[in-house]
């Protein structure tokens, strides 16, 4: 499977998500964020493999974005708070990933 293709997944499940927890199914919301969350782990590895990455600079990258969601979720509510919530954590998890990833390799 490619990056792109993991990628369409991961938020297509997101979306599952937002849908499940709108109609009260607060455990089939969790399920889907977590396997939201893996492909777009799986579609980060992926590309770390396959691409020659600046690791750290996508880091940082990613750390800022992080911080960005993290500040727009602490000012927001409803459903904006918990997507900018999960694209915080997805954000240092991608982090998480890389670092993983150069432990392996390094």
């Amino acid at each position: 499977m490619n990056i792109k293709n993991l990628n369409i997944i991961g938020i297509c499940l997101l979306g599952l998500a937002i849908f499940s927890l709108s109609k009260g199914l607060g455990d089939a919301f969790l399920v889907f964020l977590f396997l939201s969350s893996s492909m777009f782990g799986a579609a980060r590895m992926k590309s770390l493999i396959e691409k020659d990455i600046n690791i750290k600079k996508s880091n940082l990258k990613l750390a800022i974005l992080g911080i960005l969601f993290g500040v727009v979720s602490m000012f927001t509510s409803g459903v904006i708070e918990l997507v900018c919530s999960f694209a915080f954590g997805s954000c240092f998890g991608l982090i998480g990933v890389a670092l993983m990833f150069e432990k392996r390799n390094g």
